[in-house]
Order: structure tokens, then C-alpha cells, then sequence
């Protein structure tokens, strides 16, 4: 007769043989390092090289989704194996392809200088290294109509690994994109700011250019405390072509590829198709340095800047590093750009301010009302800025608040203006010229490929016009004058 012991192990072996794996969906399934087309399907491709229906892993199955379910062009196995066996007897096959894509962006649109196709080649390559990196700069495409934002947004995104271009902006659409998918994703929308906010995804935008961010949902309220909840995460590329300029702070997180007029014409349309047989090459990259490390390095700029190109300017040094100086005239350009905005925001002309009444400090007291005196002078009333506006403001400058008597002001801080001048380019050279000294140095080897591009951390006031349109309403014409000037 069987003890308990002996009955107990009895129950729990019925019931494990009875038990059916968990049947989850996935593109990204453990101990693999893509998912691939073949003869119809999709596959995964295992770090072995071998190409399998299913992963298991801990009671669960992992299944490729159905490939009519994609909203992309998956690259083919055959295909990408094939060029993966050429990579590995080409040891400037990094280079080729970099060539190849500068080739293909330049038969797509004319941009308003060629230091852009260098951005837009590493851009395609870095969506397909995005497990590697902490940052994705989101480019930001503006002008009006028939410049070519759109010509030039879905060659990068169908080129891209899992890139869905679209006019969606829905919350559980870019949500689900972003975790599901680590999809790539091009905005094509009118008048973008205001429908991104109609829309509330804007945050969400807004988290997408670093990893670790999340957004939760109470999906199963009913299951209790902690199991009620999903996390889902954001990270992944980002492009926004639009008619309207974008918020401050999302540009701060963008490269703005201004569309010039074009004389050149273009006859071909841009079809997800034609970019195919590089999406292939790309994966075999992608599988080819899957193991690689990106070389550690300081960040090339300072500021938010320095954030948004770090993981470009690392790319560039560990499989392209005869493209260093392409990579820094960009860099230059952008840094110049950049610097020339920020001298015309509501910020810099309070900081011009600040600087200019240097002389009416007195115990390294500066009141609010004469800055904002000085501000308003010359200004019709309807275009005048209050005290507190000009002193919040001044508060998300850095300022410390200082009080004498009955008057509220700032302590003069020199090394915080110092700063300051710099952030917003007072002073500051435009000279666009590369010389050695401009390139950091680093001191981990890169992977052995012959190929290419290249390297003060200050915090960035975020106040901007929105500061204006909290006080004064979205509408009013105060804000809506601001908005023109930025234009």
C-alpha cells in the first residue's frame, strides 16, 4: 500500500503530465537573436545560427506571430544568411554598407546639407544595434508642404528594422509598437504638436528616445493588488514629419532636418520593396556583431545634445571609425543650429537681460521687477510679460530667489550666468571647421571591421513658450505671437 508520500508525488506527476506550456507570441524570444522569414512564416534565428519554429523556456512556449499580423517587411532567412557568410569574408563590409546606404537616402530626397546623409546611415544602422544602446534621437523633419519630409521619413523607416510608418497616434497603438514590436516608428502627420496632445500620447513620444522608460495599465482589476497591473516599454526610433514646429522640449530630444526647396526631381516613389535587399544586409549586421560591445567613449557635446548622439557617436567609433570627421561636421552643424535657436527663445532674452543690467546689482541682489522693466520696455501692454512669469522663469533658469524689504528678486550668480551663456550661445564661436583636437580620444578597441563617423554636461531649462501659454491660455494672442516668432 502506497504511503502519502508515495500518493503525493503521484498527484504532482499527473498533474505536470497533464500540464500544457503556456503559448505566448513574441518576436524577441529568449536565447534568440532575430526573428526571420522563411518559405511563408516567420522563424526565430537562435545564437547557433539555427532557424526554429519555437522556443521554450520555463513552462512557457514562444511562437513567432502569424506574418500576415507584421505591419513591416521582415528580412528572409535566405537572404540574410547569404550575406552574413560575404560579411564575414569582407573585412570592409561595414564600409560597403554604409556606402550603400548613402547611395540609397540620396536617390530618395535632397537635404539641406550633406553632413545629413552621414545622421540618416546611422540612424538606419542603429535600430538595428538598439539593444546595445541607452539613447535613440528622434528626428524631427519640418517644413511645409511638398519638401520631401515624407520622401525622406519612409526611406528611413523602411529601411529600418521593424519600422511601421503611419498617421496613427493613438495611445494603445504606440504603446503596444514600442513593447511588442521595439518598432521603429515614423509619424507622417499634420500640424503634429497639437495632435499628439488631442491624442494624450505625447509623453509617450516623448519617452520613447531613452530605455527604461515604461508606461503601466490596470488591465485586471479584479485579480487584486500586483497582479492587476501591466508594464509595458517604450524605448525604440522615432521620426516626426510635420507641417508645425514641435514644443521645445521634444525638440531638445529631436536632430531638426529643416526641408529646403529642391530643384532635383525624383521619379520613383518610395515603396518599402525597394529598400528590401538592404534591410536583408542590415541583419546580417545586426547577426554578425550581435556579440560585439560598442566601445565606451565621453559624450561628443554637451547638454541634451551630448544624450541624443551618444549612442551614434559610439557606432561610429566601434565599425566606422574612418567616418569620425563626416560624424563631427555633422555634429558642428547640429551644435550650430542648436545654439542659434536657443539664442531666440523667451530664456535667452531674459538671460540677455540679466546680463545687460549687471550694474543695477546691489549685494548680489537683483530684483524681479526691474528685469521684467527692462523686459516689457518698448512693448505694447498686450505683449508684456507680469512679474511672476518673468520670475518663474527665472526660477527654471537655475536662479535662487532672494528677498530684501518688500521686493522679490534673484541672487546674482556668475558661475550659474557663466553656464548659461554657454548653454544658450552667447559667446560661444560658430566656427564650423574640424581640426584634431575636436575628436576625443577613447581607449577600448573596436572590433576589427574597416569602416565609419565620431565625440560638459549642463542642465537645459525646459520652461520655454509653454511657460507663456500656462499663464496666458493656449489661445491667446500673446502665445500665438510667440509661436509665429518661432516659426
Amino acid at each position: 500500500m502506497d504511503n502519502f508520500d508515495d500518493i503525493d508525488e503521484k498527484i504532482k506527476t499527473k498533474k505536470d503530465s497533464n500540464k500544457e506550456d503556456k503559448i505566448t507570441y513574441s518576436l524577441d524570444a529568449p536565447n534568440t537573436i532575430d526573428v526571420l522569414s522563411s518559405k511563408g512564416k516567420l522563424v526565430y534565428l537562435t545564437e547557433n545560427l539555427e532557424l526554429i519554429d519555437s522556443v521554450k523556456h520555463n513552462d512557457e512556449l514562444f511562437v513567432p506571430p502569424p506574418l500576415n499580423s507584421i505591419p513591416y517587411l521582415i528580412a528572409d532567412a535566405e537572404k540574410v544568411l547569404g550575406y552574413l557568410e560575404e560579411y564575414r569574408e569582407n573585412p570592409h563590409h561595414a564600409l560597403d554598407l554604409y556606402e550603400e546606404l548613402i547611395a540609397y537616402h540620396q536617390n530618395i530626397s535632397e537635404l539641406p546639407h550633406e553632413v545629413y546623409y552621414d545622421l540618416l546611415v546611422l540612424w538606419d544602422i542603429h535600430t538595428y544595434l538598439i539593444d546595445k544602446i541607452h539613447f535613440s534621437p528622434i528626428l524631427y523633419l519640418y517644413a511645409v508642404k511638398e519638401r520631401g519630409k515624407s520622401r525622406t521619413g519612409k526611406g528611413l523607416i523602411f529601411v529600418s528594422r521593424r519600422g511601421v510608418w503611419t498617421e496613427t497616434v493613438r495611445e494603445a497603438d504606440i504603446i503596444r509598437w514600442g513593447n511588442d514590436h521595439q518598432a521603429a516608428l515614423g509619424f507622417d502627420v499634420k500640424n503634429a504638436p497639437k495632435k499628439f496632445e488631442r491624442a494624450n500620447c505625447d509623453d509617450l513620444i516623448l519617452a520613447r528616445f531613452e530605455k527604461g522608460s515604461v508606461s503601466s495599465r490596470t488591465l485586471w482589476p479584479e485579480k487584486g493588488a500586483f497582479r492587476d497591473t501591466k508594464t509595458f516599454n517604450l524605448f525604440g526610433p522615432t521620426i516626426i514629419a510635420t507641417n508645425r514646429p514641435v514644443d521645445d522640449i521634444l525638440e531638445s530630444r529631436s536632430i531638426s532636418i529643416d526641408m529646403k526647396p529642391t530643384s532635383r526631381r525624383f521619379n520613383n516613389p518610395v515603396v518599402s520593396e525597394s529598400a528590401f535587399d538592404l534591410k536583408c544586409k542590415l541583419a546580417a549586421f545586426r547577426i554578425l556583431h550581435y556579440k560585439d560591445e560598442l566601445m565606451e567613449a565621453d559624450k561628443p557635446a554637451s547638454g541634451r545634445l551630448g544624450d541624443i548622439v551618444s549612442s551614434l557617436h559610439k557606432i561610429v567609433l566601434t565599425f566606422f571609425p574612418n567616418k569620425k570627421e563626416s560624424f563631427f561636421k555633422f555634429l558642428k552643424t547640429v551644435e550650430s543650429r542648436k545654439k542659434d535657436d536657443a539664442t531666440d527663445t523667451l530664456e535667452a532674452k531674459i538671460i540677455e537681460i540679466v546680463i545687460a543690467i549687471e550694474n543695477q546689482v546691489d549685494g548680489g541682489f537683483l530684483s524681479v521687477e526691474t528685469i521684467t522693466r527692462e523686459f516689457n520696455k518698448g512693448k505694447e501692454d498686450k505683449f508684456a510679460l507680469p512679474e511672476d512669469t518673468i520670475g518663474k522663469i527665472l526660477k527654471g533658469l537655475g536662479f535662487e530667489k532672494k528677498r530684501t524689504a518688500d521686493k522679490r528678486g534673484i541672487y546674482y550668480n556668475l558661475e550659474l550666468i557663466e553656464k548659461l551663456k554657454l548653454n544658450y550661445g552667447f559667446n560661444v564661436s560658430n566656427d564650423t571647421s574640424d581640426t584634431e583636437t575636436d575628436i576625443p580620444s577613447t581607449d577600448k578597441a573596436a572590433p576589427s571591421v574597416d569602416s565609419g563617423i565620431p565625440e560638459t554636461e549642463s542642465h537645459e531649462s525646459q520652461v520655454s513658450l509653454d511657460l507663456g501659454k500656462e499663464i496666458f491660455g493656449e489661445g491667446t494672442r500673446w502665445a500665438n505671437e510667440s509661436e509665429r516668432g518661432k516659426a
